[in-house]
């Protein structure tokens, strides 16, 4: 049977940190689910690194004539590679889960992955 979690960052932002970051877990459609707690540090250069994938990935969708609704300046970048975009793609998902793994948050992990796999 699937499980439904829900993970609310609370108030805060990547240069603060989120100081309550509540997850539930349960079943879809049940009421009773379980709430875990913890907190999440500051991470400024995901913000930064989203910024150059939102650019990189607009400038790939203007390349190959696909409609984007991303918004671009014009200073922003007009020449790039799908090998960077990749690269760039890569480092993002790294950063995050890197996020994701502080201590601050290990305990909401360890215990979803406890729950996760008593399915």
């Amino acid at each position: 049977m699937s499980k439904l979690v829900v993970l609310n960052l609370g108030k805060g932002d990547l240069y603060k940190g989120f100081p309550d970051v509540t997850v539930q877990l349960g079943f879809p459609n049940d009421q009773r689910a379980m709430e875990f707690r913890a907190s999440l540090p500051a991470a400024p250069e995901i913000s930064q690194l989203y910024r150059n994938w939102q650019i990189l990935y607009s400038a790939l969708y203007r390349h190959y004539g696909w409609s984007v609704r991303l918004e671009i300046e014009e200073t922003d970048i007009t020449n790039f590679s799908e090998v960077e975009f990749n690269d760039l793609c890569q480092q993002l998902s790294s950063r995050i889960n890197t996020w994701l793994n502080s201590e601050q948050f290990r305990k909401i992990d360890q215990k979803l992955r406890t729950q996760l796999e008593a399915v």
